[in-house]
């Protein structure tokens, strides 16, 4: 329920922080405290309980996944964390980013059809 959903944070742009478990650090301690339980009291039964919460899912952007996942981004040669996918870059341009073309280029060494 939407109730029970919680925004940790957004962070501005135009450019991402170079450190993102800066960000990250104090969230996950709270989960940890979470796990382990946190003494708390109920008023409406004047009892202390421990309260015990879980991260269950997290919602983010391609960038965003690869930052907080530790993995590299789109433009990177292997951008993909699950498959073993490579990228390519157009040589006639010198610093052009990689990218996963949906057919290689007729040239392309690595082709095999």
């Amino acid at each position: 329920r939407t109730e029970h959903v919680y925004c940790l944070g957004v962070i501005p742009g135009p450019h991402s922080p170079k450190h993102i478990n800066s960000f990250l650090q104090p969230f996950v301690e709270e989960c940890i405290q979470g796990v382990i339980g946190i003494p708390t009291y109920h008023s409406q039964h004047e009892v202390m309980f421990d309260l015990h919460f879980y991260p269950i899912n997290g919602i983010f952007d391609g960038p965003a996944m690869s930052k907080a996942n530790g993995c590299k981004d789109s433009g990177a040669i292997f951008p993909c964390h699950e498959c073993p996918i490579e990228g390519i870059r157009d040589p006639s341009k010198k610093g052009s980013p990689y990218y996963l073309p949906h057919q290689r280029p007729d040239d392309d060494e690595s082709r095999t059809d």
